[in-house]
C-alpha cells in the first residue's frame, strides 16, 4: 500500500517529515518496504490553455492545437483523444527535462511544427495513465509553473498485517502514528451529523452475511469535476480519476477503509435487495467481464436481477457516469469470508474486497456514509432526496478485557507502573480503568432469568475483565475452579446450584451466584439481586463454591475501541503496552522458563544431509507448493478423487492438496527445460486421506530430463539406497504414466520410478525425454540398516566387466542379487538396445564385478571365479555371454 506523507500529515496535529513518519510506522506492526521521494518538476512545465484545435493534415489521429501560455500563443501537435478547446492543460515547453529524464525540444511531426508537449499523468510522474492529457483547474493562472502549485509528496510503500483492517485507511495509520508520540494526536475531518431512518429500504436476509446496509438517494449537479487535491490524492495511492462521484467513494475508502458503491438511480429497477445468487445467473462487472454466478456468491439485486457482486465489484448496467443526475449511495458491511471466496472464485481481487476480507466493524459504515455525503455536497452540489436509511444487524458491543499487571511484567520482562500503563492504553484509544470487583458486580443487577449458557457467559465476561478466560459452560466452570469452603469465601467466588436434588444433577450446575462479601451474594438468574449467602449454601441444590483468582489487585479493566477488532485476548493488550513503551526499551534478556526433557528429533538433520548428497550428484533442489491445480492433476493422468480439495483455495491454480509431487515436478521441469541443468529433486510432505484422519509423509521426488534420463535416474536411486544400506529390490510395473518396460516399483512400499509417456510431457510443454521417481523417505530412514564396517584390503581387488545379452524384462537388480553372495561387489555400468534387439525383446547389459581372491591370485583362479559367476547368470537368467 502506498501512502502520501503530505496526506497523512493532514490528519496529524504535529506534522512529521518522511523519515520521522517511516520510523513511527516501523515502531508498529507496519513494514516500510520503500520510500519514494518526490521529484520536483521543471519550472518550464507550466499551466496553459487550449484555444482551438483542428485536424492534422497528414495524420488522422493527430490534432493541431493553438495553446495560450499566458505570454503568447504556441503551436502544439497532440494525439490525445480528450484534447478540446478551452481546456486548461499542462505544457512542457521546449527545453523541459521531464521526471523520466527525457528532454522536450521543438520538433516537426508529419510536416507540422510543435513547440513543446501537452502532458499526461505518465509524463509528469503522477501515474501510469497515458490515454489522455491532464486537465487542470480553470481558475489557475496561465503561465504559472506547475512546480509551485502541484500537490507532490513523498510516498511510503508499506506492508500491513492481515489482522488490522484499520491499517488500510489513512485515518487508521494516522491514529497509530499519533499514538507513538506523546505530543501528537489525530485530527479527523469534520463530519456533519446525519439523521437516519430505521426502515427496510433494502431486502436483506438476516443470516449474518450483511451486518449493516446504509442507502441514500441523492440529486447531483451533472458533469461535476473532481478538484485537483482529490485527483492528486488518488494518484498518490495508485488510483486514477474516473468521475467526481467515483473519485469521492474511492477517496473515502482510502481515508476510512470503508468501501462503498454508487448506482445511477435512473438505471435501477424497483427495490434493492441482498441475497445469494441463483445458479447460472450472470453479471457483467464494471470492467466489462461477464461472470457466471454460483449459489455461494452474495449479490446486490434489483427487480432486473444481480447488479453487483457484494464487497467485490459493481455491475456495468447501473454504473454512474459524469452525466448522472441522481444516484443511490450504498455503504454496507458484508461477511469477510463470503467476499473473499467470491473474489477468489472469479479472479477479481479489488481494493474493496481486500478491505472487506479483513473484517470491517459494522459501525464504520455510518461514519463513511456521512463523510461521502458531505463531500458530494461540497463537490457535486448534492442534495439528499430522502432521509438516508440504515439497517443494522450487528448489535454487538465493544470487547471488554482485563490485563494483570504482574502477569504482563513477566511477559515483557520489565517492571510496570499501573498509572503509566493506564496512560499508555488511553493514548492508544483504549478506555482503561482499575478493576474493581464490587463495581463490576453492581452491573450484574440488570440481568434477567436466563439459560445455563447466559449465566456462564456473565461469569465469563466478568472474569475476562480481570484478564482471566473461563470455559463457556457452567459445568466446565464448576469443574475447573478451585473448591472453596463456605468459611473461606472471598468476593468474586462463584456459588453453584443444581436444577434439583436428584443424584443425576450432581456436578451439573444450572444456576450461579457471585459472592460479594459480608455474607451476601449477587444472584444471576431468577433473583437478580443481592441475597443472603444462605440462599445458596443452605439450599439442598447447593453444589459448592469455586475460586478462579486469589485476589483482584493490580488488574486493569480495558474497553477495546470499536476499530480494534483484532484485540480479543489479554496478550493483545500486553502487546499494546509493549508498543506504547517502545520495543527498543524492552530488555533483551531471555525469559525464565522451566526446562523439560525432550527427545532429539533426528529426521530433520538426516534430511539436511540427504539434500547435500543429492546436490553433490548434480541435482538442483526445488521447493514447490503443496497445492496443485485441477488441470495439472488431469494432465498428469492422476485421480483427483485421491487428492484433497481445499474449501477456500488461495487461487484456482491451488485448489487441491497433493498426494504426490509428480505434477508439481512436471510443472517445474517445463519452466526449466532450457536450463543448463537437467535434474531436480525435492524433499517434501505429501498428504493422504486415511479412513478416519489425514496423514502426511516425507517423500523424495527426483526428476531428470534429456537423453538417457532413466539410466541416470536409476543411478541416483541406487546411490540413495546405498547411503541407507538398503539392497534395492525392483519389480516391473505396468502404468498409464510410465512407458512399458521402463518403469519399476521399489518393493516394500519404498516408491516407484520410470520414464514418462511423451503424451503426458506434451501437455506440460516438455519436449525432452523425462524420468521421475518418488521415494518414501520416512520408511527408507526408519528401516536403514546399520553400517557394516570391514577393513580395507591390503591387496588389490580384481575387477572384470561382463556383458550379457538377455531378455529386456530382466532387471539389473536381479543379477546383483544372484551374484552378491560370492563376490566382493557388483556394479551397474551400462545398458544398450538397438532396433534389432528391440524387435527381439532383447538388450545388452554390462556390469562390473569385484573378485576377492586374497593377495597374489593366479590367472587360473581369476578365470575359474569369472566362469562360475557367468555360468550362474547364464543358467538362471538364460542370458548369452558376449
Amino acid at each position: 500500500m502506498k501512502i502520501s506523507v503530505k496526506l497523512i500529515n493532514s490528519y496529524l496535529k504535529k506534522h512529521l517529515n518522511t523519515e520521522q513518519m517511516a520510523e513511527a510506522l516501523e515502531s508498529t506492526e507496519v513494514e516500510v518496504e520503500e520510500i519514494l521521494y518526490a521529484k520536483k518538476l521543471d519550472p518550464k512545465i507550466i499551466v496553459a490553455k487550449v484555444v482551438e484545435t483542428k485536424p492534422h493534415p497528414n495524420a488522422d489521429r493527430l490534432k493541431l492545437a493553438k495553446v495560450d501560455t499566458g505570454h503568447g500563443m504556441v503551436d502544439i501537435v497532440c494525439g490525445a483523444p480528450n484534447i478540446r478547446a478551452d481546456m486548461v492543460v499542462v505544457l512542457a515547453q521546449a527545453g523541459t527535462i521531464l521526471p523520466s529524464g527525457d528532454e522536450i525540444s521543438d520538433a516537426e511531426i508529419r510536416g507540422e511544427k510543435s513547440h513543446g508537449m501537452l502532458c499526461s499523468e505518465r509524463e509528469l510522474g503522477w501515474g501510469k495513465d497515458h490515454d489522455g492529457i491532464v486537465e487542470q483547474d480553470p481558475s489557475l493562472p496561465l503561465g504559472q509553473s506547475l512546480c509551485d502549485i502541484a500537490n507532490t509528496s513523498d510516498i511510503i510503500d508499506i506492508k500491513t498485517p492481515s489482522n488490522r483492517w484499520d491499517y488500510l485507511s489513512y485515518i487508521g495509520l494516522a491514529r497509530e502514528i499519533s499514538a507513538t508520540q506523546a505530543d501528537n494526536s489525530l485530527v479527523e475531518p469534520d463530519i456533519d451529523e446525519i439523521t437516519y431512518q430505521d426502515r427496510e429500504a433494502v431486502k436483506v436476509k438476516k443470516d449474518g452475511q450483511c451486518q449493516a446496509f446504509y442507502l441514500t438517494h441523492l440529486k447531483l449537479e451533472p458533469n461535476s469535476a473532481s478538484p485537483r487535491w482529490l485527483v492528486d490524492n488518488l494518484l498518490s495511492a495508485g488510483l486514477r480519476s474516473i468521475s467526481a462521484v467515483v473519485d469521492i467513494t474511492n477517496f473515502v475508502m482510502l481515508e476510512y477503509g470503508q468501501p462503498s458503491h454508487a448506482y445511477d438511480a435512473g438505471k435501477i429497477s424497483g427495490k434493492f435487495g441482498v441475497r445469494f445468487a441463483g445458479s447460472k445467473e450472470m453479471l457483467t462487472t464494471l470492467d466489462g467481464k461477464d461472470i457466471e454466478l454460483s449459489s455461494q456468491d452474495l449479490v446486490i439485486v434489483d427487480n432486473s436481477g444481480p447488479i453487483g457482486l457484494a464487497g467485490v465489484m459493481g455491475g456495468k448496467s447501473t454504473e454512474t457516469d459524469p452525466s448522472s443526475t441522481e444516484i443511490w449511495l450504498e455503504v454496507a458491511d458484508f461477511d469477510k469470508t463470503t467476499v473473499r471466496r467470491s473474489a477468489l472464485r472469479h479472479g477479481i481481487r479489488t481494493e474493496a474486497s481486500s478491505r472487506f476480507e479483513r473484517g470491517l466493524p459494522a459501525s464504520l459504515a455510518k461514519i463513511a456514509t456521512a463523510r461521502i455525503i458531505g463531500l458530494l455536497k461540497d463537490i457535486c452540489l448534492a442534495e439528499v432526496i430522502d432521509f438516508p436509511t440504515q439497517q443494522l444487524f450487528d448489535q454487538s458491543q465493544n470487547t471488554k478485557l482485563g490485563v494483570r499487571i504482574r502477569y504482563a511484567e513477566k511477559f515483557l520482562g520489565i517492571k510496570l507502573d499501573e498509572k503509566e500503563v493506564t496512560a499508555l492504553l488511553d493514548k492508544r484509544g483504549f478506555d482503561p480503568s482499575h478493576f474493581s470487583i464490587s463495581k463490576e458486580l453492581k452491573a450484574l443487577g440488570s440481568l434477567q432469568l436466563g439459560t445455563d449458557n447466559s449465566d456462564a457467559a456473565t461469569i465469563r465476561e466478568l472474569y475476562s475483565k480481570a484478564g482471566i478466560m473461563l470455559e463457556p459452560a457452567l459445568k466446565q466452570q464448576f469443574s475447573s475452579g478451585m473448591e472453596v469452603p463456605e468459611a473461606s469465601l472471598k468476593p468474586g467466588d462463584v456459588l453453584f446450584l443444581s436444577a434439583s436434588t436428584a443424584k443425576k444433577s450432581k456436578n451439573n450446575p444450572q444456576q450461579a451466584g457471585i459472592y460479594i462479601g459480608k455474607s451476601k451474594a449477587q444472584g444471576l438468574l431468577g433473583s437478580p439481586k443481592v441475597l443472603p449467602i444462605t440462599h445458596f449454601t443452605k439450599s439442598p441444590q447447593y453444589l459448592g463454591a469455586r475460586r478462579y483468582a486469589e485476589n483482584f489487585n493490580h488488574i486493569i479493566s480495558v474497553d477495546v475501541p470499536w476499530w480494534r477488532r483484532d484485540v480479543v485476548i489479554e496478550a493483545d493488550i500486553i502487546e499494546e503496552i509493549a508498543k506504547g513503551l517502545g520495543y527498543e526499551n524492552l530488555p533483551a534478556s531471555l525469559p525464565t522458563i522451566q526446562l523439560t526433557n525432550t527427545t532429539d528429533h533426528q529426521l530433520l538433520p538426516q534430511l539436511m544431509e540427504l539434500r547435500e548428497k543429492l546436490a553433490a550428484l548434480g541435482l538442483i533442489e526445488v521447493m514447490t507448493y503443496s497445492f496443485v491445480s485441477k488441470s495439472d492433476i488431469k494432465n498428469a493422468l492422476d485421480d483427483k478423487t485421491k487428492h484433497l480439495q481445499i474449501e477456500n483455495p488461495l487461487s484456482s491454480e491451488q485448489d487441491y492438496l497433493r498426494t504426490g509431487i509428480m505434477s508439481s515436478h512436471l510443472r517445474a521441469a517445463s519452466s526449466n527445460q532450457s536450463s543448463e541443468h537437467d535434474g531436480i529433486f525435492e524433499i517434501s510432505r505429501v498428504y493422504e486421506q486415511a479412513t478416519t484422519e489425514l496423514t502426511e509423509k516425507w517423500v523424495l521426488g527426483i526428476t531428470i530430463w534429456n537423453e538417457q534420463s532413466l539410466a541416470r535416474l536409476k543411478g541416483v536411486i541406487d546411490s540413495v539406497f546405498g547411503w541407507y544400506r538398503h539392497d534395492i529390490e525392483v519389480s516391473r510395473i505396468t502404468s498409464n504414466i510410465y512407458i512399458r518396460n521402463r518403469a519399476g516399483s521399489l518393493v516394500g512400499g519404498f516408491g516407484h520410478f520410470g520414464q514418462l509417456f511423451p503424451a503426458i510431457l506434451k501437455k506440460f510443454a516438455i519436449a525432452k525425454e523425462l524420468s521421475f521417481a518418488s521415494i518414501n523417505i520416512d520408511k527408507l530412514i526408519e528401516q536403514a540398516n546399520q553400517p557394516i564396517l570391514r577393513a580395507i584390503p591390503s591387496y588389490q581387488i580384481v575387477y572384470r566387466d561382463i556383458t550379457l545379452e538377455l531378455d529386456e524384462s530382466v532387471l539389473y537388480q536381479s543379477i546383483k542379487i544372484i551374484l552378491a553372495a560370492g563376490l566382493f561387489s557388483v556394479q551397474y555400468k551400462s545398458e544398450y538396445q538397438n532396433d534389432e534387439l528391440k524387435n527381439s525383446s532383447k538388450k545388452r547389459l554390462t556390469i562390473t564385478i569385484g573378485i576377492d581372491l586374497g593377495p597374489n591370485p593366479t590367472s587360473d583362479e581369476i578365470s575359474q571365479q569369472l566362469t562360475r559367476s557367468t555360468k550362474l547368470i547364464t543358467t538362471k537368467l538364460k542370458a548369452k555371454l558376449l
